[in-house]
């Protein structure tokens, strides 16, 4: 029986009531937001600014992903089409708006017949159960737009929101980590684009069972059809929980004096001033009588100031959640947690509630951060990779602002280069603190336990490195065949060490979000891989064999010979390195001319913010027509879109020396920004006027 009738402080009711009203503004600015993007999706508003895409172009200009801006769209489209559906995004049909993500998920299944009763399953079940009746109700559609979401999937976090996932976890020494981001580097550049880590799994268990390692699971019980035991109770039960608390928190007076809450009225009545002075029309937009360039400009700003304010509410409800988290009021209300408050009291999801509560935390010691974020010069994105790169900091205000000004000018794609390197560098120094405790306890082999066994899970944390500066970020670019594999070598080295002398492992858990049945997929063939390496530990190797054994074989060995068992970790490295040693086989690859070029810019378009991989074309800074040569500080990479339609048409145009001291115009001359290694100048280089 769920109990209700608990006493709860004013304070929490009153935070509750604002949470709800914020969620409420928030789902009204579905209608301005979806008509904005579908303006600028059906003008193709990123074509100007010199964009190949609209998910690099979503990235870019508003931090979210390609999927975020078409699935707007598509909506806008959907609520033209069924008006009820807009009646009941705008809350105008007598009831609560309806909220975004349940109306992202039911847009594209309704029509003028069934919208009803759709509108009311919206709103009575959770995201996740509503997402589990269109798949049983759907299953085609539902599949095909899965589908579609994988074909178009992007690094970007919010690529995989609508898809039932699960939580893979792996504790790994350093060296695994490192190398899990190298071989997932590789699989990119393999597959010519900025995958997920899904397609990245699924390529890898279809390695393992192509090899034999791993057999197909066909004979797993199909679960799409199966009916969750105490379905009906859950969303009786979260219906009981929204109603009880909606009525507690109906009667409490907004008077409290803390800050996250003062700041949150503020922004409530901005956002309702917002919304009563900005009325939307539901007819299609007439068109204007202006140049490409300008309605690009205009489009681009309409979406950008609606999205400033959904991003201020976001801040505000994340400082909420985290001051009613801190006051573990969860159970009190309810609620097991944060998420699934979110999820069934606002209609937020899962992934995003985490970030945004994530990032509210880490702000609190990060004043001006804080204050840069709020004003709109840093995104998400860059507010959690500045948050993430200062943990290890003295939060004082110089490296605070040198932080701030150097994410607020680069591109998010160079951004995660760099959180790429910043990662590795604190895996390899974690790497080395636990060798260095390992040396100072080293015992022979045989002598029994280290001395001190509670440094395998206390080593020292290193010191987070500082901005990298351009020589390293282009440096870490470069992949040359057979490079993986060498530092797969190099990092099964590095760790077999510490175990032979049963040093300090570090391990820390890797974490993926990941489909259920992929996940279950993953960990048969980590255990597949585990059970081969055992059977091969315990056979007899000649001294030539034993020189040809992988670093995941050697470390079964080791293992088996200390009579323990052999970690889960051990397994995915087998599956690391056997994925690298079908993609990574230089002995394989064709040598082409300009293999060295294309190898120092990372097989992807240089020009900024473009992720292209394919189509590739190595393009003259100083044209042959003007006596320009094949020297390698004169040859560049560029995608096709923008060695065609950018340097040889209107929509981009660079100059100078590869690969440090090349300048970039990205767009038309009349909306064209400059850009030299990914970083914006603030206006055009003198030496190009």
């Amino acid at each position: 029986m769920l109990v209700v009738d608990l006493v709860i402080s004013a304070h929490v009711l009153e935070l509750d009531q604002l949470l709800s009203r914020l969620a409420s503004a928030r789902n009204r600015l579905t209608l301005p937001l979806a008509q904005a993007a579908e303006r600028v999706t059906a003008e193709s508003s990123w074509v100007p600014l010199g964009y190949r895409s609209s998910d690099d172009f979503a990235r870019e200009h508003f931090q979210r992903s390609g999927g975020w801006l078409r699935s707007l769209a598509a909506l806008q489209r959907s609520m033209q089409r069924v008006p009820a559906l807009r009646h009941a995004v705008a809350g105008s049909d007598g009831d609560a708006p309806l909220g975004r993500a349940a109306a992202l998920e039911i847009h594209r299944h309704v029509d003028t017949h069934n919208v009803a009763p759709w509108l009311e399953r919206a709103r009575k079940f959770p995201i996740r159960m509503l997402r589990e009746s269109l798949r049983k109700s759907h299953p085609e559609s539902h599949e095909a737009h899965a589908d579609a979401q994988r074909s178009v999937a992007t690094s970007d976090k919010q690529s995989a929101e609508s898809i039932e996932s699960t939580c893979l976890r792996v504790s790994a020494p350093p060296e695994v980590h490192v190398a899990h981001h190298d071989v997932l580097e590789l699989h990119r550049a393999v597959s010519g684009a900025e995958v997920s880590a899904r397609d990245f799994f699924e390529s890898l268990v279809g390695e393992s069972r192509s090899s034999g390692r791993c057999r197909s699971m066909e004979s797993r019980e199909d679960t799409s059809q199966r009916r969750i035991p105490g379905a009906d109770d859950a969303v009786n039960a979260s219906l009981r929980r929204r109603q009880a608390l909606e009525r507690l928190s109906r009667s409490a007076v907004l008077c409290s004096r803390s800050t996250s809450a003062k700041l949150a009225r503020r922004t409530l009545r901005r956002a309702e001033h917002w919304i009563k002075e900005s009325p939307v029309s539901n007819r299609p937009a007439r068109p204007e009588r202006l140049g490409s360039e300008k309605l690009a400009r205009r489009r681009v700003h309409e979406l950008r100031e609606i999205l400033s304010l959904e991003n201020e509410i976001e801040a505000r409800i994340a400082e909420l959640l985290l001051e009613l988290s801190e006051r573990r009021v969860w159970r009190t209300i309810g609620f097991r947690g944060v998420a699934e408050y979110a999820e069934e009291r606002l209609g937020c999801s899962r992934n995003a509630t985490y970030r945004r509560v994530r990032l509210a935390r880490r702000l609190k010691q990060l004043a001006e951060v804080r204050r840069a974020y709020e004003a709109g010069h840093l995104g998400l994105e860059s507010a959690l990779w500045v948050a993430s790169a200062m943990r290890d900091r003295i939060p004082n205000r110089e490296i605070q602002f040198r932080w701030i000004e150097h994410a607020s000018t680069t591109t998010l794609k160079r951004l995660r280069d760099e959180e790429r390197i910043l990662e590795r560098k604190s895996w390899l120094d974690r790497a080395d603190t636990a060798l260095e405790t390992t040396l100072r306890h080293a015992r022979p082999r045989g002598a029994g336990r280290a001395p001190n066994p509670s440094d395998r899970c206390h080593a020292p944390e290193p010191k987070s490195a500082g901005i990298p500066d351009d020589i390293t970020w282009q440096g870490s670019l470069r992949r040359v065949p057979g490079q993986t594999q060498a530092l797969l070598a190099a990092l099964g080295a590095g760790v077999l060490e510490r175990v032979v002398m049963r040093g300090a492992l570090v391990e820390r858990p890797m974490r993926w979000i990941l489909p259920a049945d992929l996940a279950h997929d993953v960990v048969d063939c980590i255990e597949s891989a585990r059970r081969a390496l055992a059977d091969g530990a315990s056979r007899a190797h000649t001294v030539a064999q034993e020189a040809r054994l992988a670093p995941s074989e050697r470390l079964a060995r080791e293992f088996v010979g200390q009579c323990k068992p052999i970690p889960a970790w051990v397994g995915y490295l087998a599956l690391l390195e056997e994925y690298a040693g079908v993609w990574d086989d230089p002995t394989s690859m064709s040598r082409r001319p300009h293999d060295a070029i294309l190898a120092r810019a990372g097989w992807r378009c240089t020009a900024p913010g473009c992720s292209a991989r394919r189509n590739l074309q190595v393009h003259h800074l100083q044209h042959r027509a003007r006596g320009g040569g094949d020297e390698p500080t004169n040859l560049d990479v560029v995608c096709a879109y923008h060695h065609l339609r950018g340097e040889h048409g209107v929509l981009a145009h660079c100059r100078g020396q590869a690969p440090l001291d090349v300048i970039w115009r990205l767009g038309t001359r009349e909306l064209g920004v400059w850009y030299r290694n990914e970083r914006r100048l603030a206006s055009e280089p003198s030496a190009l006027t």
